[in-house]
């Protein structure tokens, strides 16, 4: 008998892993998961036929009613983590179940992988994404993961303004109205979960194509941030700020006074995703301790982290590998600074995304960058880890214990 789990919305299911040492941590199967005659039982909604076997070795599920998912990317201790780790939960290109079941197995094996965390990131111009926060917020908040709301005001090259105030200023009332109409809905839908809350991604590169709205942005984002922690739905210790790159420091204008009224500071980091060159890895830990630094006292939250394996766009596994052994390493060298580390992600997005994302950015569909971003999965199409698997595995193990 399992004693001591919190109720949970779905049926149990013996799936059949063996319990085995990661790293230096046990592997558990969320906070209500027990050991049954040597296996691991873990939630499973019987309306989707997930069940299967858990690989620990592979990070995957399968046999039962699923059909060979392989998943997860994050392993760790049970209890509180001073660093918090996420995976983006991508499904498999390779799967052949239902899309709903694919995306639920791919979330349970972040969660059997010791993910704490998840990024919940919504485009402010995207009416279909905010109707989906409920659902997923909800969630995660049934198995105690904590989030980073994320309100897409800019995703580097691209504003994410509503169509209708195409023709305002960042820090027109209008526009702060609609936003704060926006943070209402998250915190509504989302806020006893959240543990932090950002307005955009890599916004300094918006700014440098745009300096004219610097001013204009600057105001904006700090009516927000004041906006959303003196808001009635946020929890009392939620931390607010800005996403950006991790050139901001340095070539950003207005940094400074940006980072003045945030509490944690949000970096997407992505090396050689703007020069695809094959040696972009080799910084990683100086890279990380220049931004610590930067930053002062205040708190760094890295909500997207990845690295390419396709060649085409200066990736390989083996530089993946070193990038994540590298990264995670620094951060465990100053766990004090970081806050949470969000890899991004499971498996190799598809590449329609990839390709829209790219064009989107201003680069074609079938460029270095649309292969940058398609080829950041910790696992290969059919199911087998590359070797960036275990770095992350080990990574997240060893920032799951205080």
């Amino acid at each position: 008998m399992c004693r001591g789990a919190p109720p949970i919305a779905y049926n149990r299911h013996v799936v059949g892993s063996r319990c085995t040492p990661i790293a230096v941590a046990t592997l558990l199967l969320f906070a209500s998961a027990c050991d049954v005659g040597g296996y691991i039982e873990i939630p499973n909604d019987p309306s989707q036929g997930g069940t299967g076997t858990f690989d620990t070795n592979t990070g995957g599920f399968g046999g039962g009613g699923s059909a060979g998912f392989a998943g997860s990317a994050a392993g760790g201790a049970s209890g509180d983590s001073p660093v918090l780790v996420g995976i983006d939960p991508t499904p498999s290109n390779g799967s052949t179940d239902p899309p709903t079941v694919a995306a639920f197995e791919a979330k349970l094996a972040t969660f059997a992988a010791g993910a704490r965390a998840a990024v919940l990131s919504v485009p402010w111009n995207d009416t279909n994404a905010f109707a989906n926060v409920p659902g997923v917020a909800d969630f995660y908040a049934k198995h105690e993961k904590a989030l980073l709301l994320n309100l897409r005001v800019i995703d580097g090259h691209v504003d994410h303004r509503p169509a209708e105030l195409s023709t305002f200023a960042w820090n027109a009332p209008e526009t702060v109205a609609t936003a704060e109409a926006a943070v209402d809905t998250l915190l509504t839908n989302a806020g006893n979960s959240a543990r932090f809350f950002t307005f955009g991604r890599q916004v300094d590169v918006y700014l440098s194509d745009h300096p004219d709205e610097r001013p204009g942005f600057v105001a904006f984002a700090k009516a927000l941030c004041a906006y959303t922690k003196a808001h009635p739905g946020a929890p009392k210790d939620l931390a607010v700020g800005v996403g950006f790159s991790t050139s901001a420091p340095k070539n950003e204008a207005a940094w400074s006074d940006l980072i003045d009224f945030e509490d944690v500071i949000d970096f997407s980091y992505f090396p050689g995703i703007d020069t695809f060159a094959p040696s972009a890895a080799a910084d990683v830990a100086a890279t990380l301790f220049q931004l610590a630094e930067t930053v002062g006292k205040k708190t760094i939250v890295l909500s997207q982290v990845g690295f390419s394996t396709n060649p085409f766009s200066g990736g390989s596994t083996d530089a993946q590998q070193k990038f994540f052994t590298t990264l995670f390493g620094a951060v465990i060298a100053q766990r004090s600074r970081f806050a949470l580390v969000n890899v991004v992600e499971l498996h190799d997005a598809p590449t329609s995304s990839c390709a829209q994302w790219a064009t989107d950015q201003g680069d074609t569909a079938d460029g270095p960058l649309a292969a940058y971003v398609c080829s950041l999965g910790l696992f290969e199409q059919d199911g087998s880890p590359r070797p960036a698997w275990n770095a992350v595995l080990s990574g997240s193990a060893a920032l799951s214990t205080p």
